[in-house]
């Protein structure tokens, strides 16, 4: 009967749209309990796709606020060591790229006439430079970029230091300044003042200045070129095409930032958080409808009897849905973009996440559009499997339909514990189900854990390396000097003691510099400077001077203690032996990023002499390892540079200067000792002529520079675990209400109510194991990916231990409390023959 009736509906087929669009809307006052289930759950989906594109959007632009922050300039990419006049002619007409910043180092203040170390540069950038990339990149600027040769447009950092306090626009300012051409002796007049996100020591100057110092665009320590692309996503293949077009030279870097290359994983990452959601979404629609038309098919077999056709059936459940859709994407796309604008960024407030700025959640009217599209369809897609089960059963295979377990086989229960194995059963029963929501759990799980990570090492993985992990470092300003001459020993031993006294103080380590000679010679120091001057000098190498001036041709030894050289020792790739580098046998050279490998280096012997002693003090020296890093030898010579014990060298040199000194802290970031570290420094003589670098500083300026990343980062995470939740909720409600007559059975043949609890929170905590298996294989291993894709400072890899803990204990608890609590829910306080009778 039901067979003839599906083949014959094209003759029974009637046009009865009106009638069905009437029943729809009827039908949503008839049944207000289940039609307000399939609203909630549009609501949550529209509130989670809208919510989720709405962070996920300020997360991305405020990942590239940070960029542009950190990177002191919005530009996707930087030519350094000089740019020709060809290169810059070939940047400005390529379509592809939107802006040309040019930027040159102009000179350099010597003193104030209170102090003569101090680091602030004259810089001169053209006017799209200025405008389009430095000031993006500014916290504030007031003034006007300089005009006049006497004009400077000066930083805070850079007024602190060269100015007195109370200057502003208008004030003048005397500054002893050294550029190409010399000495000089001005006073200038304020023309505007900024600040930046790391206190960088900087005044611009006009182009009439600029010309008259003797540098050019073209000097290798000069000239520099910032680029601004039209797109946002440069493939590793268009960068390399286009560093190729530049044709650079030997002494030139190219540079792309993050902007550039890393969007594209930025955007990866947010597809897929989104794609997580609209799964989710899907299956909280699709277990609300398949369980409402599960529990209703006898009535669409009614609907059948009367002459509604198959496809009448499923326009109806799909006009159902199409109301309920419209009222829930309205909803929840409401709430989604309240939550999103104001209540999200309280609620963090609340939790205790500070930021300094604003935290903003824009607007954006394209997101709203593109939630209710995808939830369009994913309510659609969801629709679909139920909508076609509610047509196609017959009126008679209607009458005895038992829902998703009707003639299955059950295996025998095994040996051992009833409710477990029962429990066990119960997950293999329906394997699809099972597996979806541990799918969804695991990936939500997962994409937390995987945040949290990132957040939690932000820092470490942009906060840029301290010198040997250092806390705080002392620098000998004098060495800044041009004329070596002017050195001095601003560190007495007395100083040191006394900074090893402060109770926080873990160790001091005091690194020791002095001038060498190596004499010119075929080979290693021939070569060495051949590959200097191609790579560093704009004038050529003369063979015959270095033979015959070789003190023109310096470079410097710098000696470390015996705790500084093993923590360098562990990172090299084939370490040294600790006895001979202590008794001066051997050496660690700094490569000074020249082009020359480690075979060639290592194993060769290094000749020089104290350049105060002369030729007597003639020394021999192997090099045993080579070094790029820059943190220990921050002024190096023309000729090698070389790291030896700082016992040996002051064996040989009495008079080596302390040229830094470094701290640890018995607590990593105390401000109480640093701030008594600042005061010992204060109160010495040596405070004019030193400067502090410390890491509570640098990581200042780096949160500075972040902005609401991270308040992104974690509103993403807690949605993402929200998702997961919900689904669980969802589908254990909708599982549970298929159940209930089943349950109910075995209650009447036996089973106790305590047993059906501990079956139910059995079956939740293997729902639990099975997500966090999950989570702790996938997910920890796809993290450990990620994170090594975006460690560009080399940070160990750590999970975040107490949101992990948070994490496995919530999931725990809520897959064993849910199903108790929701099948205490639906039974209430009704008898067995009343629970089976209504099932």
């Amino acid at each position: 009967m039901g067979g003839s009736l599906k083949g014959d509906e094209s003759v029974l087929t009637n046009n009865n749209k009106r009638i069905i669009s009437r029943m729809a809307r009827n039908s949503l006052s008839g049944n207000r309990r289940k039609n307000a289930f399939i609203i909630i759950a549009v609501v949550l989906s529209a509130f989670m796709v809208s919510a989720v594109l709405t962070l996920g959007a300020s997360y991305y632009q405020a990942s590239r606020v940070q960029n542009i922050r950190q990177y002191g300039a919005k530009h996707d990419a930087v030519v350094m060591g000089g740019v020709s006049e060809k290169q810059i002619r070939s940047c400005r007409e390529d379509r592809e790229i939107e802006y040309v910043g040019l930027k040159a180092k102009c000179g350099k203040v010597q003193s104030n006439g209170r102090d003569d170390t101090l680091h602030t540069q004259f810089i001169w950038c053209n006017d799209v430079f200025w405008e389009k990339q430095k000031k993006p990149a500014l916290q504030y600027v007031t003034g006007s970029y300089p005009q006049k040769e006497d004009e400077l447009m000066i930083s805070e950092a850079a007024l602190k230091e060269c100015g007195e306090e109370g200057m502003k626009i208008g004030s003048s300012l005397e500054l002893v300044f050294e550029d190409e051409t010399g000495l000089h002796r001005n006073t200038f007049t304020i023309s505007g003042i900024f600040q930046d996100y790391y206190q960088d020591k900087e005044a611009y100057v006009s182009e009439a200045f600029f010309k008259k110092s003797g540098s050019s665009l073209s000097d290798v320590l000069s000239g520099s070129m910032y680029l601004g692309f039209r797109d946002w996503i440069w493939s590793e293949k268009k960068q390399e095409k286009f560093e190729e077009a530049l044709q650079l030279g030997k002494q030139q870097a190219f540079f792309i930032t993050d902007g550039a290359g890393g969007q594209l994983q930025v955007l990866t990452g947010m597809g897929g958080i989104v794609l997580i959601t609209l799964c989710s979404a899907y299956l909280l629609i699709y277990n609300i409808l398949y369980l409402s038309v599960t529990s209703h098919v006898r009535y669409y077999g009614l609907l059948q009897t009367v002459g509604m056709t198959e496809r009448q059936i499923r326009s109806f459940l799909f006009r159902q849905m199409y109301y309920m859709g419209s009222v829930g994407i309205t909803a929840g796309l409401l709430l989604g973009g309240s939550i999103s604008m104001a209540l999200l960024p309280e609620l963090l407030r609340g939790l205790g996440i500070k930021n300094e700025g604003v935290i903003e959640v824009r607007f954006r009217p394209w997101i709203y559009v593109l939630a209710a599209i995808l939830v369009g369809i994913t309510i659609y897609m969801g629709s679909r499997k139920p909508a076609k089960i509610a047509g196609s059963v017959s009126p008679i295979e209607a009458s005895r339909f038992a829902g998703g377990h009707a003639g299955k086989k059950h295996k025998r229960i095994r040996k051992g514990c009833p409710v477990f194995n029962i429990a066990c059963r119960n997950l293999q029963r329906e394997k699809k189900r099972t597996a979806v929501v541990v799918l969804s759990m695991g990936l939500s799980a997962s994409l937390f854990l995987c945040i949290m990570t990132l957040i939690q090492s932000q820092e470490a993985r942009t906060l840029f390396p301290f010198y040997l992990d250092s806390d705080l470092v002392i620098e000998n300003d004098t060495f800044t000097k041009f004329n070596r001459s002017e050195y001095k020993q601003i560190f007495e031993q007395e100083f040191v003691d006394r900074l090893e006294q402060i109770e926080g103080v873990e160790s001091v380590h005091v690194t020791y510099a002095a001038d060498i000679i190596v004499p010119w010679k075929e080979g290693l120091p021939d070569d060495w400077m051949r590959e200097f001057y191609a790579t560093s000098m704009a004038v050529p190498y003369d063979p015959e001077e270095y033979r015959d001036n070789p003190e023109k041709f310096y470079s410097v030894m710098a000696g470390i203690d015996n705790e500084e050289f093993e923590k360098i020792n562990a990172g090299l790739e084939n370490p040294m032996g600790p006895q001979k580098f202590y008794n001066g046998e051997c050496c660690l050279i700094y490569r000074s990023m020249l082009d020359l490998s480690d075979d060639f280096l290592v194993g060769q012997k290094l000749q020089f002499y104290p350049q105060k002693n002369g030729e007597g003090f003639m020394q021999e020296i192997e090099i045993a390892a080579v070094t790029d890093s820059m943190d220990i030898l921050r002024f190096t010579g023309y000729g090698p540079n070389i790291i030896v014990s700082s016992g040996w060298l002051n064996k040989i040199m009495t008079d080596a200067y302390r040229q830094r000194i470094a701290l640890h802290y018995r607590e990593r970031y105390d401000e109480n000792t640093e701030q008594q570290i600042r005061e010992v420094v204060q109160n010495d003589s040596c405070a004019v002529d030193s400067s502090i670098e410390s890491r509570i500083q640098i990581r200042e300026n780096l949160r500075n520079t972040q902005g609401n990343i991270m308040i992104f980062g974690v509103g993403i995470a807690v949605l993402v675990g929200f998702i997961g939740l919900m689904n669980y909720i969802n589908a254990t409600i909708s599982n549970l209400r298929n159940r209930l007559k089943e349950l109910s059975v075995l209650e009447s043949i036996g089973m106790t109510g305590r047993q059906t609890s501990r079956m139910l929170f059995c079956e939740g905590l293997l729902y639990a194991g099975l997500t966090i298996l999950f989570t702790v294989s996938a997910g920890l291993g796809t993290t450990y990916m990620i994170f090594q894709f975006m460690n560009t400072m080399h940070a160990p890899f750590t999970v975040p231990l107490n949101p992990v803990i948070i994490s496995i204990l919530l999931i725990t608890a809520v897959c064993t409390g849910i199903p108790m609590a929701a099948y205490q829910v639906l039974v209430k306080k009704a008898s067995v023959i009343e629970r089976i009778r209504d099932s």
